[in-house]
């Protein structure tokens, strides 16, 4: 049996997208804020788990105003990512978890109206899709962005919107 969950965590530019891309065939769900996704784009296939399957891209536009909008945008990616994962084509959901909790948190809007509500909703959409994802198969695999340790007084750890999401993951 197969790793089913993995976490790379590191500075921005360090390579996490590039490193995930080489997964057995990928499915990377990201923000367009995100340049990784762009390396990914254009890596050498000798890079890849599998050199004649190039990582799929799915890229969330990150100028969604409300919730609803964004989450019409990721269920469409999703139902696609869940019919790849079960004919085969995919074996690895790579979601890059800082910049998606963040579009996620910002599609909710004024933090005032919403309270609280937008984390649990984010803890409980990510616990979604890691369950579809690894309820057909497949692994997922989280990129996130970590804290500067050059920074002074910046914690270590991982950069995600929510904080019980970051210790539940």
């Amino acid at each position: 049996d197969f790793l089913r969950s993995s976490i790379c965590y590191g500075v921005s530019r360090a390579g996490k997208t590039i490193f995930a891309a080489g997964f057995p065939r990928p499915a990377i769900l990201t923000s367009a804020r995100e340049g990784g996704w762009k390396s990914v784009s254009t890596m050498d296939k000798g890079l890849r788990y599998e050199p004649k399957f190039k990582p799929l891209l799915f890229v969330v536009e990150s100028k969604h105003g409300n919730i609803q909008s964004f989450l019409k945008e990721v269920n469409a990616y999703l139902q696609e990512i869940e019919r790849r994962v079960k004919s085969g084509e995919v074996k690895t959901l790579v979601l890059e978890l800082s910049f998606y909790s963040q579009e996620v948190v910002r599609s909710f809007g004024d933090a005032e109206k919403n309270g609280w509500a937008k984390y649990a909703f984010l803890q409980d959409h990510i616990t979604m899709i890691d369950e579809m994802t690894k309820a057909g198969g497949a692994r997922v695999h989280y990129n996130a962005i970590a804290h500067d340790p050059d920074k002074e007084g910046a914690p270590g750890g991982i950069v995600v919107d929510g904080r019980a999401l970051a210790r539940k993951l």
